[in-house]
């Protein structure tokens, strides 16, 4: 989806970015995981869960990057 923005809007001098934070610590993963076959919420993100915040810190950044990590 984001290629096909970056497609339309590239001819208006317009930047399309996409943000795929992967597994986040909110109620819904507290479902997700009161399943049987998923009580080790370890298995759910390589490098662990990420918080709220942690997304929020991205999209809010005050300063231009060309690349987060």
């Amino acid at each position: 989806m984001t290629i096909a923005i970056h497609c339309q809007m590239c001819g208006y001098d317009i930047r399309v970015n996409s943000i795929h934070p992967g597994a986040i610590d909110t109620p819904m993963i507290d479902q997700t995981c009161s399943d049987p076959g998923i009580a080790d919420r370890s298995g759910l993100s390589p490098v662990g869960l990420g918080l709220p915040l942690d997304v929020a810190n991205v999209v809010c950044s005050p300063r231009p990057t060309s690349r987060v990590s």
